[in-house]
């Protein structure tokens, strides 16, 4: 076993020792103050681990870097019958990354799932035990998914994908998220509890019982494809950040279009979005003045109105509104108004005391008679966003071939369900404005 291996199989060791006592509970204090002692002692072994690591991780990366221009110097070897498949060195990314953190770690992390890409998606035995030396596994798709010969992408390129797709889409970060362990799950819903009431001495004592209804989540398949020149597969990370950055656009996109505007067809996944949902619940929007149907012709009191409606529970309420539709509206009524509208934190923008959510599969311009222009509360309380599987992906290497790309296409299974929005007399944690 080598340096590297070695210090890795004894920071898993460290780390199994670290959870189990962890796990440990005592009531004897002498048994509590050993614990601690031992894990003090882990914890900074832990550290020095994670430092000698990381040194002999950027040693072998030199090492590798360094053969490589020493290869590139040698003269040309003679063709023998024999094909190999080329090397991909590990060179620093230049570039400004797009989909990971344009920094150390993320260049770090691109060039992981470039090389990911290049061995267990293309074959490159080089790539795959670089991967295999780093830590980066690779996993069958199972039956469920229906897609043979496509694999898993890693965690560090699924957490990178469910990042930009909350980022992007707003609507999956902002829903309450739920891990779906089968293909359809039922959750239950409170409708109303027990009722308490006066009661007399010696009367019987009145019950009442809980309601509550179903929430059902079935995993619904979501696909993507985009085509990668293959000159780019030369350089890991940027073939690794092009993917993942086209991935996430596309999925934020097609799963915030269901989000608000799904109409139950096949073209949003059968999903039903909040805009076509909340309209059927009188309760929960407030339509805004006579002849109020454009963003520019919206004012302070069609606003104040949906304030008026939000339910007292809703303690986190912000608004959700298309780019065009803040400029046109919220915007406009602050030069107007003396600075409704202002910043929050330095990171966004406030709107009569609440944070402002720009979502641009919102209403833009255009007449919105009888169409939600902005929503106003809290998406986690009113709307469930469940994954049932990690993102996947698979290739094909002959369908754009005389382009000289290799097409990539991606799966993810997800459902949403819009499950709180009020009814026609009350309601729910979501409030719409609409135009009229």
């Amino acid at each position: 076993m080598d340096r590297l291996s070695a210090l890795r199989a004894e920071a898993n060791e460290v780390a199994e020792r670290i959870d189990s006592l962890t796990a440990l509970e005592s009531d004897n204090q002498a048994d509590i103050d050993a614990r601690n002692m031992e894990l003090e002692g882990l914890t900074a072994r832990a550290k020095e681990l994670t430092g000698k690591i990381e040194f002999e991780e950027k040693v072998a990366d030199s090492v590798r870097e360094l053969k490589g221009v020493t290869d590139r110097c040698q003269p040309a070897p003679e063709v023998t019958e024999e094909r190999e498949v080329a090397r991909i060195e590990p060179v620093a990314y230049r570039g400004k990354l797009r989909a990971f953190e344009n920094n150390e770690q993320g260049r770090r992390d691109a060039y992981a799932f470039g090389k990911w890409l290049a061995g267990y998606v293309h074959g490159d035995s080089d790539a795959k035990r670089w991967c295999q030396d780093h830590g980066v596994e690779s996993r069958a798709l199972g039956e469920a998914v229906g897609s043979a010969g496509g694999v898993f992408v890693p965690e560090i390129a699924s957490g990178q994908i469910v990042r930009l797709v909350e980022e992007f889409g707003v609507w999956p970060g902002v829903m309450q998220n739920v891990t779906m362990p089968s293909d359809t799950v039922t959750a239950v819903k409170r409708l109303s509890g027990v009722t308490a009431a006066w009661t007399s001495e010696n009367s019987e004592i009145a019950t009442s019982d809980p309601s509550a209804t179903d929430i059902r989540l079935v995993a619904r398949k979501l696909t993507v494809g985009t085509r990668v020149s293959n000159e780019l597969l030369a350089d890991a990370a940027a073939v690794g950040d092009w993917v993942i950055a086209e991935f996430a656009t596309a999925i934020a996109e097609r799963l915030g279009q269901a989000a608000v505007n799904g109409g139950g067809t096949n073209t949003c996944g059968g999903i039903y979005g909040v805009a076509n949902k909340i309209l059927q619940n009188a309760g929960s929007y407030h339509t805004a003045a006579s002849n109020n149907d454009t963003f520019a012709e919206l004012t302070v009191n069609d606003f104040l109105g949906v304030v008026a409606k939000l339910p007292t529970y809703v303690t986190q309420p912000r608004w959700y509104i298309s780019s065009y539709g803040f400029a046109q509206s919220m915007q406009r009524l602050d030069v107007g108004a003396n600075g409704r509208v202002s910043f929050e934190n330095g990171t966004g923008f406030n709107f009569l005391g609440y944070p402002v959510t720009i979502s641009n599969v919102m209403p833009k311009s255009g007449d919105q008679s009888g169409n939600v222009m902005a929503l106003l509360g809290d998406a986690s309380l009113a709307g469930m966003y469940g994954v049932r599987s990690a993102f996947a992906t698979k290739i094909s290497t002959e369908r754009y071939v005389e382009y000289d790309q290799t097409l990539y296409l991606g799966i993810a299974r997800a459902d949403m369900n819009w499950h709180s929005l009020g009814d026609a007399s009350e309601a729910g944690p979501l409030v719409a404005l609409v135009g009229q």
